[in-house]
């Protein structure tokens, strides 16, 4: 099995899945009224999470997730700690920490609330029938689509195709917008090398025309082994940058922390602070894939928690400490991490790599976003030259939108604000608490039957004349919901973060 190492991490959070072959797989979308899913062979439900099928061990699985925090998100924590300041970037970060391991938890949780459901394969639609006399009912049965990932599977029976159809234009958005990125990051590093045009839109052309044939091949399994790589040329661009700062300006900036230092200037500030961070994570859109790679699933909460501490103890040093140690060269540290690196023959070997890495890693973001545009058209029928024609156009449409916004960390914070804390702050407690209502009521619908009432109402009328209680211990009028509150909550939080970061940090970049 493939580990998350090896692959992008935004790669497989696609709802399509396929596990023979990539070119072929089932859309989201592409099962309708008029084209009915098929029934046989489906996918296996999910286990109770004693045993799983991966073979990564707890300790393999807690690395694996900080490595796939850990990446081009990772050239842009200074700059979010001179946005948010260096007091509130340690604290903020610490809250952005507990807020993706509280989003992990409600997916591997609503994973647990559907165990069983897809055994049936089914779920119940009530219509009014308008040839009834008396209002009746009728059951129209509606299958889950075959071939989705474990989050689309969720996705779906909390809210059916809707929901699906949500999660996938989520995902098409996630993965528009890491394009985007990649792109304006390639402009951004090839500049301040001997290489590039000197015309941004001239680079981009150029990325353009390597990336695309790329995510036109049948078999890119080859480019996983470049992206990989990254972690390592990262690695390299730190030790440098800090080596640099140290030899031009010493410890300097210690004496140079001024109050306005410490927190942030103002909320468009702590907007592009909040985008970079959320960004430096994104562990939520993989938790399923990461889940199903261990022997021992019910393990997941655990081994993010390890590895989230990690990520947040090694963010907050790394992005408080090279913004202090910039401060000589003024409170306010713009752009990524590679575009303070010095001149010479190492920083532009530096960057070259990450251009090639990125060059590498671009290709395993377009195919699956294409994948998912091509099923929204045309189901799943496979069309070579539409396929070659989708893919191409995401490829030009993303060069183009990175050259209007020639900002590396103002794009990647964008992003954060919008797409990544949609998927990892909106969705998780808003399926939770759907899912938790559906099988609230599934249960209550079994007792209903169990007790032979005439309906669900005849129930609940029984049950306050006699003044007793149903066997499950749930109360019918739903009161056990109120344990749902801090879910809600939750989401609301999220959904006035996603709105208010992503409109000021919009705003932000229209106006720079």
């Amino acid at each position: 099995m493939t580990t998350q190492t090896e692959l992008s991490p935004l790669l497989i959070v696609s709802s399509t899945t396929d596990e023979t072959n990539s070119e072929t797989t089932i859309s989201s979308s592409s099962c309708n009224n008029d084209t009915p899913c098929p029934t046989n062979n489906p996918p296996p439900p999910p286990t109770d999470g004693a045993a799983g099928d991966g073979m990564a061990t707890t300790r393999q699985t807690t690395i694996n997730i900080a490595k796939s925090c850990m990446g081009t998100g990772t050239l842009a924590l200074p700059f979010s700690a001179s946005q948010g300041g260096l007091v509130f970037n340690v604290f903020g970060l610490a809250i952005i920490s507990l807020w993706n391991l509280y989003g992990v938890d409600r997916l591997v949780k609503c994973r647990d609330l559907i165990v069983g459901w897809d055994n049936r394969r089914a779920r119940v639609r009530k219509r009014r029938r308008d040839d009834d006399e008396n209002g009746g009912e009728e059951e129209e049965l509606e299958f889950c689509p075959v071939g989705i990932s474990t989050y689309g599977r969720v996705a779906w029976f909390a809210f059916g195709r809707f929901g699906l159809e949500m999660f996938d234009l989520s995902m098409i958005s996630l993965f528009l917008g890491i394009i985007v990125a990649y792109q304006v990051a390639i402009v951004s590093f090839v500049k301040d090398t001997p290489f590039t045009t000197a015309y941004p839109l001239l680079d981009s052309l150029i990325a353009i025309l390597v990336i695309t044939p790329l995510s036109c091949l049948p078999n890119v399994g080859f480019l996983a082994r470049f992206s990989a790589s990254g972690l390592f040329v990262l690695l390299i661009s730190f030790i440098v940058i800090f080596r640099y700062v140290l030899t031009e300006h010493g410890l300097t900036g210690l004496g140079m922390i001024t109050w306005g230092d410490l927190f942030p200037a103002n909320i468009t500030a702590v907007s592009r602070w909040f985008g970079a961070a959320v960004f430096s994570y994104g562990i939520i859109p993989i938790t399923y894939n990461v889940q199903e790679s261990m022997a021992q699933p019910n393990q997941m909460f655990r081994a993010s928690r390890v590895a989230i501490q990690f990520v947040f103890l090694t963010y907050a040093l790394v992005s408080d400490v090279l913004a202090i140690l910039y401060l000589p060269e003024g409170h306010n540290f713009e752009g990524d991490v590679l575009a303070h690196l010095p001149s010479g023959w190492l920083p532009t070997l530096i960057r070259l790599t990450m251009i090639f890495v990125v060059l590498m890693t671009a290709p395993l973001l377009v195919i699956p976003c294409g994948e998912l545009i091509e099923g929204k058209i045309w189901g799943k029928e496979s069309h070579f030259w539409g396929r070659i024609a989708v893919r191409t156009s995401v490829c030009v449409i993303s060069g183009a939108v990175g050259v209007l916004v020639p900002n590396f960390v103002n794009v990647l914070s964008f992003i954060g604000c919008f797409t990544v804390s949609l998927a990892s702050f909106v969705f998780p407690p808003l399926f939770y608490i759907k899912l938790s209502d559906e099988r609230r009521q599934r249960k209550n619908e079994e007792l209903w039957k169990l007790r032979d009432c005439e309906s669900l109402n005849d129930c609940v009328r029984d049950d306050v004349k006699y003044n007793v209680s149903n066997s499950s211990g749930d109360s019918w009028t739903g009161e056990t919901r109120l344990k749902l509150i801090p879910d809600f909550l939750m989401f609301l939080i999220g959904i006035i973060a996603t709105i208010v970061t992503a409109s000021l940090t919009f705003e932000a970049i229209r106006s720079s």
